[in-house]
């Protein structure tokens, strides 16, 4: 319901509360945990070249089924 019809802002509020939250806590939690990530990131580099063609790989299928109509069906 629109809110100028029932003419409630608690609803709204506390979605708009839950949209924030969702927004923020990836963000704080990286922050947090920004010293284990480092240790991770480190870890990965030597697998970087690999994650970079086979994310680029995958991109390209997807614009592909995308722009074929194909994305749609399967979803």
């Amino acid at each position: 319901m629109a809110i100028s019809t029932t003419g409630s802002i608690w609803q709204p509020g506390a979605l708009l509360v839950a949209y924030s939250f969702g927004l923020g806590v990836p963000f704080l939690l990286t922050a947090v945990l920004l010293d284990n990530a480092q240790v991770v990131l480190k870890r990965l580099k030597r697998y970087m070249n690999a994650i970079k063609v086979f994310s680029g790989l995958l991109m390209i299928i997807i614009g592909v089924l995308i722009f074929t109509g194909e994305m749609q069906r399967i979803s």
